[in-house]
């Protein structure tokens, strides 16, 4: 994938997702907490998302599936199991090694940061509720419109998100216009131990 397609792909992934590798020690007046913990730590270990995204260039499609299980969870930290697959032309699937991430409860958030705007989404145009349909169910979605502006120009992004799902996606779409790509991620698979699943 081109470095621009890429940066615009990961625009919306840093909405959601937050690994950090700092060492997590006594919480102090500078430590929050991780979202990514708190993302998680409502749901058993065992629980396992899998979200499918699609960009589209050139009339051509170039697609993976990314499925995150939660492995560990304690109070001082959860690990996620972290996989990719890459899906080619003919539907065959290349998958990658797992990635385990550690994301401690609290961390000390970097010199500069305010601590009032941390977490807070930047560009946010329209925002609203939604009940959303998608392939891995029905969810109370929060959705918000969001303009940014990377390498390749503005970019605009739509995304829904649930605290019924661990990690928050359900679906983001990005556009820019720049580069003529649209990249559509979607939540297909949510397994949770003890509950049905959509396979």
């Amino acid at each position: 994938m081109p470095p621009r397609v890429r940066l615009a792909v990961l625009s919306i992934s840093s909405l959601f997702v937050l690994s950090t590798f700092v060492q997590a020690g006594q919480r102090s007046a500078s430590q929050r907490e991780n979202p990514v913990y708190t993302a998680w730590e409502a749901f058993p270990v065992g629980t396992k998302v899998v979200v499918r995204s699609v960009t589209e260039r050139d009339g051509k499609q170039q697609i993976e599936k990314t499925s995150k299980e939660l492995l560990e969870k304690t109070d001082e930290a959860v690990v996620i199991g972290r996989t990719v697959v890459m899906v080619s032309e003919d539907g065959s699937e290349s998958k990658l090694p797992q990635m385990k991430l550690r994301n401690p409860h609290y961390f000390r958030l970097p010199p500069g940061i305010d601590p009032k705007q941390f977490g807070q989404a930047k560009g946010v145009k329209e925002q609203g509720e939604q009940r959303l349909q998608v392939e891995a169910g029905t969810f109370e979605t929060t959705w918000k419109k969001i303009e940014s502006k990377v390498e390749a120009g503005i970019t605009y992004t739509q995304t829904w998100s649930s605290t019924e799902v661990p990690g928050g996606l359900v679906k983001a779409i990005n556009r820019t216009p720049a580069t003529e790509v649209i990249n559509t991620m979607e939540l297909i698979t949510l397994e949770i131990p003890g509950q049905s699943s959509t396979q």
